[in-house]
């Protein structure tokens, strides 16, 4: 009569005078049985087929998709990259610490350029760079590249104003800030808050900036051609109805010369940043 390994075992009774063979043969004789009941060997397969579906489930179940600041580069990652859950909220964190490692890197980078270029404002440089930095990565912009547009338009003064009525650090004339408003669905907020609060200076600036990089298919030359004459007169241009002004050449030609120097700088300081971290940007994140 054949019985479970469970009830088998449980007849195995431990005592002081049990022999070291009895024990062994009672021993072999609860195997045998798991072997050969076919109840048990049904029911573990049922196990089995069980814990293989449920693994199956969860793998397909606990897909999270990347965080939308990669959603520009997300070629090289996948949306099925299965790790357990407490591993992959680890590797989203890490992926927002390294983005946040990337925006100290600039902003410390263009705070020395902007101390540098203007000792007037070098105690407000790291917050003008701040600024820069974050608002040109918001709008997916080099930051460098704003900055030597800041560099050219105000020498990174906030309050600048123009003979012209530009104003602020990118120098954006008041018609030009509401028509960029209502391309991008920005509030127009006057002329006042355009002068004098920086973070929405930029914010108008980089958006025309970005606007007609897309309009030129990234031609920064032809961008800035445009962003200093203006794009009616880039058209004439174009048309051989105008003239470039020798002062929109040199302008254009400071920018690029600017952006090249100051990329391959801050290329060369990647191994002095290799540990730098988030740290350096205090609480602003």
């Amino acid at each position: 009569m054949r019985h479970s390994a469970f009830a088998h075992l449980q007849k195995i009774e431990v005592q002081d005078h049990l022999s070291l063979s009895d024990l062994r043969q009672r021993v072999g004789s609860a195997k045998a049985s798991v072997r050969t009941s076919p109840h048990l060997l049904a029911l573990l397969s049922l196990v089995s087929a069980l814990g293989l579906c449920t693994v199956v489930l969860l793998a397909n179940t606990f897909v999270i998709p990347l965080p939308g600041i990669l959603s520009g580069d997300s070629s090289a990652f996948s949306e099925q990259f299965v790790t357990p859950n407490s591993y992959r909220e680890r590797y989203l964190q890490n992926l927002e610490a390294e983005q946040k490692r990337e925006l100290a890197k600039s902003v410390h980078f263009l705070s020395g350029i902007i101390a540098s270029e203007n000792p007037r404002v070098a105690s407000k440089s790291k917050e003008i760079a701040y600024l820069i930095a974050s608002e040109s990565r918001a709008a997916n912009i080099d930051p460098i590249l704003v900055a030597a547009v800041v560099k050219s338009e105000s020498t990174f003064k906030e309050n600048a104003r123009s003979h012209v009525g530009a104003l602020g650090f990118m120098q954006v004339m008041p018609q030009t800030g509401q028509f960029v408003s209502k391309v991008f669905g920005l509030p127009w907020k006057g002329k006042s808050v355009l002068l004098n609060d920086g973070r929405y200076n930029l914010t108008l600036g980089i958006a025309y900036l970005q606007y007609l990089l897309d309009k030129y298919d990234g031609d920064f030359k032809t961008a800035l051609w445009a962003y200093n004459w203006g794009p009616s007169n880039v058209q004439r241009l174009d048309a051989g109805e105008a003239q470039l002004p020798s002062v929109t050449k040199h302008y254009a030609k400071t920018i690029l010369a600017d952006f090249s120097k100051w990329k391959q700088a801050f290329a060369q300081r990647q191994t002095q940043y290799k540990f730098f971290n988030a740290s350096y940007l205090g609480k602003k994140l």
